[in-house]
């Protein structure tokens, strides 16, 4: 389980890292929810680290207090982010090109 937990962990670090490099080479936040943080939130980038560093703080949590029920959860969650990062290094690229 904690082997999906990480799995997770490491997506959210890419797309960190993938969403940084497509707003510093020009592009634009296109999420909703990351948008309003972004009004929200004080500091340039507050908005990007401070929601991955507590999703990552829960997934942990998830992973060793609930294994068994968190699996599933995981999965959905790998998949999603893979759409994810295949879309924000899509952006990066066609910013970079």
């Amino acid at each position: 389980m904690m082997a999906l937990a990480l799995i997770v962990i490491a997506m959210q670090v890419g797309d960190l890292i993938l969403t940084y490099l497509v707003i510093k080479a020009g592009g634009r936040e296109v999420n909703p929810f990351m948008l309003k943080l972004q009004r929200f939130l004080p500091g340039k980038w507050t908005w990007l680290y401070l929601p991955k560093v507590a999703f990552i703080g829960a997934v942990w949590w998830a992973a060793y207090r609930y294994p068994e029920q968190m699996a599933t959860v995981f999965y959905i969650l790998i998949a999603f982010y893979a759409w994810v990062l295949v879309n924000n290094y899509r952006a990066w690229r066609r910013q970079t090109s």
